[in-house]
């Protein structure tokens, strides 16, 4: 064959191919999302590119111009055009910028025309988030256990977003929760509900649950989020007492520092002191998740047996929770007394008796008569209504003629005291016994009268006795009062009289009282007194005298 009849037949082949070659799309648009104010691009890219390529929005044409007037200017195709490049570029998308678009290449001699479709959201954050119903401290006050509706609202998303809730900022899975969507006030845009229902413990108290906006728009840096901080009032743990242990003895004098801690409740707890029911401190105060009252005092014997209860409780108790303890304190009586006769005759026998005041423990009562102990006491305990006890002990003693006095001491000793704090008491039991017979001086034995209107200064006297005698003066059954004294062992008295005619011849008595003489002791003198007549007169008989007669002459 001609090799140029060959040449011409091959080339004539290959430009029938090439002429007859179909355009298609290299790269279709593609369904496209962007974000509010950023740039979107709808890629679309020919090959073997014939006719003229453009653009349609929601089915109306923007034009063959590569440059696409009106929207702003912010409508452009870029590419390549050699290389069949018609991507469609919108700059600062907006709301409006959401359609169907479609690259559409026209005809050309034998080639069709063929189009591709795409569609473009702008994706719009929300424009807030919000918890419904929580106070502008954003703190929510709800009682332990008590159902708890929180409800957030995302508005103004597109597409709508979703909810994401959070405690303690980690995602909550599970839950009983309920969403809504619905079409916000502004086109195209929606807001979400979410409901979130819970039943807050002790342990939820401080808790923040966050309600956070998931959205293909939102990212890290623009997160949108409304948090509470649940504040879940619950009842304080018991109260505990420290500082003393039912039991442990204390004693008179020792400072004592209680203390009452409650732990935990919201709010937290008011912790009060009670003695014997009686209020004694309510100076509480609190730190990190306790409160605690330090109540401080002196023990003292009226502590003893008394019960320190410490009450706790906030306004999610009606009834405080109480603890208490009963206090023992150790401590010596207050005064120790022996009873008994003061006075006692030579052979009495002395009942006497001792007690002691309120006493914890027991005091333990021993007797001394005279420096001897003694053995054979009896002794008793009584409890007492302050929480110790009363002892008593009883002993009898017998006067022996060679005492005077009889000394007698009572002990009370508590042994878990020591000996530091034994009381005593002492009592002097006066032995009586009568004295001599009194003796008057000043007037001697002798008929030697004493002359009228002269001093007589009669003196008595009783020696010894136990106690010493009262002296009395009388005349007659009168009274005559005489100078009481006492020196060493006599009793005396001194009767100063004037003598008088009167009472010559009369007696005058000293009588010795004692009590241990039922008789009577006294000495008696009698009174001489010496006195002139008071007239003298002479009578003759017969009244005519005759001589040598002898006659006696009477006064």
């Amino acid at each position: 064959m001609d090799c140029r009849f060959l040449g011409f037949f091959i080339l004539l082949r290959y430009t029938k191919f090439v002429f007859c070659q179909q355009k298609y799309f290299q790269e279709r648009p593609q369904n496209t999302s962007v974000k509010e104010g950023e740039r979107a691009v709808l890629r679309c890219k020919i090959a073997n590119q014939q006719g003229r390529v453009q653009w349609v929005k929601n089915g109306f044409a923007l034009g063959h111009d590569r440059t696409i007037p009106g929207h702003g200017n912010r409508y452009s195709m870029i590419g390549e055009v050699s290389a069949g490049e018609h991507h469609l570029q919108i700059e600062n998308a907006t709301s409006s910028d959401d359609g169907e678009y479609q690259c559409q290449v026209g005809p050309k001699g034998p080639s069709k025309p063929i189009r591709s479709d795409a569609t473009l959201s702008v994706l719009i954050p929300p424009t807030s988030v919000d918890l419904l119903d929580v106070p502008r401290n954003g703190k929510v006050d709800i009682k332990e256990n008590e159902e708890l509706v929180i409800t957030c609202v995302i508005r103004g998303a597109k597409p709508a977003a979703e909810v994401v809730w959070y405690k303690r900022n980690k995602k909550i899975e599970i839950g009983v929760r309920e969403d809504e969507t619905t079409p916000a006030d502004q086109t195209n845009r929606f807001d979400t509900r979410s409901k979130l229902t819970i039943r807050p413990q002790a342990d939820d108290n401080g808790a923040e649950y966050t309600c956070e906006a998931k959205h293909p728009a939102i990212t890290l840096v623009t997160s949108k989020k409304a948090s509470v901080q649940l504040s879940v009032l619950y009842p304080p743990g018991p109260p505990e007492i420290i500082g003393y242990t039912e039991g442990e003895t204390i004693r008179t004098g020792q400072e004592i520092h209680l203390i009452c801690v409650a732990r935990g409740g919201n709010p937290l707890a008011q912790v009060i002191w009670y003695q014997n029911n009686i209020r004694v401190d309510t100076s509480y105060r609190t730190s990190g998740r306790e409160s605690r009252n330090e109540y401080t005092f002196v023990a003292n014997s009226t502590d003893n047996g008394a019960k320190f209860r410490c009450e706790a409780g906030n306004l999610m108790t009606p009834t405080p929770m109480k603890t208490e303890v009963a206090m023992t304190v150790f401590f010596a009586p207050d005064f120790v007394k022996i009873t008994g006769p003061t006075e006692a005759k030579i052979g009495d026998t002395l009942a006497l008796e001792c007690s002691t005041g309120n006493s914890n423990p027991e005091a333990r009562i021993s007797w001394v008569v005279d420096g001897r102990p003694v053995k054979d006491a009896t002794s008793r305990v009584i409890q007492s209504a302050h929480g110790g006890t009363v002892s008593r002990s009883n002993i009898t003693a017998l006067v022996k003629s060679n005492e005077r006095n009889l000394t007698i001491a009572c002990y009370a000793v508590i042994h878990e005291l020591g000996f530091s704090q034994t009381i005593v008491d002492t009592k002097i039991v006066s032995v009586i016994h009568p004295p001599q017979k009194p003796v008057i001086y000043g007037i001697s034995d002798s008929n030697t009268g004493i002359r009228e209107g002269n001093l007589i200064r009669l003196s008595c006297m009783a020696v010894g006795g136990n106690p010493l005698a009262q002296i009395k003066w009388f005349q007659g059954k009168k009274e005559i009062k005489g100078e009481y004294a006492i020196s060493g062992n006599v009793a005396s008295s001194r009767l100063d009289l004037m003598a008088k005619r009167e009472d010559n011849e009369k007696q005058i008595r000293c009588e010795a009282h004692h009590p241990a003489d039922d008789g009577l002791l006294s000495e008696s003198v009698k009174l001489k007194i010496d006195f002139p007549p008071t007239r003298v007169s002479a009578k003759v008989r017969p009244e005519k005298l005759r001589p040598d007669w002898h006659y006696l002459f009477h006064s």
